[in-house]
């Protein structure tokens, strides 16, 4: 018997714009009569998840963040933060490496310290809770998720990235990003 079902969100669950398909709080519905939990798994931010899902959002469970948040009936089940010294190491990496543009992640905001429009545009679909500061450095936080993003593309400039603190993994999130998490 089927008692979990999980699916990723962008390039799975949601349609070709981007959008929750129109029938899929019935199926939801259906799956919680039936004693089945749905979770949807993803990099985005809780509240941009929350926000998607209102209609259910009681019934199902979040993994945010590229799991590094679990949340279920807005409790936080699980939360893997980085270490400061691996955020540190990762952001002087990037600026030193050039172009990139930076986004350090909790559990409640997304924070960065870029005026490129074309990533804010960017930022903004996938992230609800967006914070401009004048020095990412400057900020005492728990990151769950230190987020890259390139003009050029992310797959070719990754190099730029090494090396990655330890226990650090990656993950291209896009044609553009790269997510870095424990």
């Amino acid at each position: 018997m089927i008692r979990l079902v999980i699916s990723d969100m962008d390039g799975t669950l949601l349609d070709g714009e981007g959008k929750v398909p129109h029938d899929l709080f019935e199926v939801l519905d259906a799956l919680h009569e039936q004693g089945v939990l749905f979770a949807v798994a993803s990099g985005r931010q809780y509240g941009n998840l929350r926000g998607l899902f209102a209609p259910v959002r009681d019934r199902i469970a979040f993994v945010c963040e590229n799991g590094a948040l679990v949340v279920w009936q807005d409790e936080v089940l699980s939360r893997t933060p980085m270490s400061r010294a691996a955020v540190r190491e990762l952001v002087n990496n990037a600026r030193s490496a050039g172009k990139f543009e930076i986004l350090l992640c909790t559990a409640d905001a997304a924070y960065h310290e870029s005026e490129r429009s074309e990533f804010l545009d960017s930022v903004n679909h996938y992230y609800s809770s967006v914070v401009h500061v004048p020095d990412l450095q400057d900020l005492d936080a728990e990151f769950l998720k230190v987020v890259f993003w390139h003009p050029d593309g992310i797959e070719s400039r990754q190099a730029g990235l090494a090396p990655l603190p330890a226990g650090v993994k990656t993950m291209v999130s896009g044609f553009n990003y790269i997510d870095c998490m424990n």
